[in-house]
C-alpha cells in the first residue's frame, strides 16, 4: 500500500503495467491533479484495476464522468469506514473472480 501519492507524480509513479496494485482509491479534489485525472492515467494502463473515488460532492456530471471511465465506486463523504472496508472487499472479490477460469459455476 502506497499512501498520499501526490497527484503530480502520480503519472511516473503508476507505471505502465502496475502489476503491484490492486486498487485504487483517490479523492475528487486534491491538488495538482484530481481523482478523475488519476483514474484517466491509471485506466490505460491497467484497464482491470478497480477505482473507488470519493467525494464530496453530489454532482450528476462528475458521477456520470466517474462512469464514463470505468471507476466502479463513488463513495459519497463523509466516508464510513465500514463502508470503505465493504466496498474494497467488494471490487477486490469482483477482480478476483473475473481472473478465474469459468468453471460453469456462478
Amino acid at each position: 500500500m502506497d499512501q498520499q501519492v501526490p497527484g503530480q507524480i502520480f503519472a511516473p509513479f503508476f507505471p505502465p503495467k502496475p502489476v503491484i496494485y490492486d486498487l485504487l482509491i483517490t479523492d475528487l479534489t486534491m491538488p495538482k491533479m484530481n481523482g478523475i485525472e488519476m483514474a484517466e492515467a491509471a485506466l490505460p494502463r491497467r484497464p482491470d484495476i478497480p477505482v473507488i473515488l470519493t467525494t464530496g460532492f453530489n454532482e450528476t456530471g462528475i458521477l456520470d464522468r466517474a462512469k464514463e471511465l470505468g471507476i466502479r465506486r463513488c463513495l459519497m463523504k463523509p466516508v464510513v469506514l465500514r463502508q470503505l472496508g465493504w466496498a474494497v472487499r467488494r471490487d477486490l472479490d469482483r477482480k478476483d473472480r473475473s481472473l478465474r477460469p469459468h468453471l460453469g459455476r456462478p
